[in-house]
């Protein structure tokens, strides 16, 4: 969830998925944009099951207007 200041709650997702149409690294919120800069640990194969604690995203948040 994502919240601009006096805005709406958004649910904002990010894919790391490298599928066609898929891989979703930034997303809008009022007028602010997130990026997704990384997300750590990489599963080294597809099988890899990681708990869902163990992930650490590192994101940009920048002011799109005045």
């Amino acid at each position: 969830m994502a919240q601009a200041a006096g805005g709406t709650p958004k649910t904002v997702a990010f894919s790391t998925n490298p599928a066609p149409d898929q891989n979703v690294q930034t997303a809008e919120v009022g007028q602010y944009v997130v990026k997704l800069l990384s997300l750590e640990p990489y599963p080294q194969t597809p099988e890899d099951t990681i708990p869902l604690d163990q992930y650490r995203a590192t994101l940009e948040v920048s002011k799109t207007g005045p």
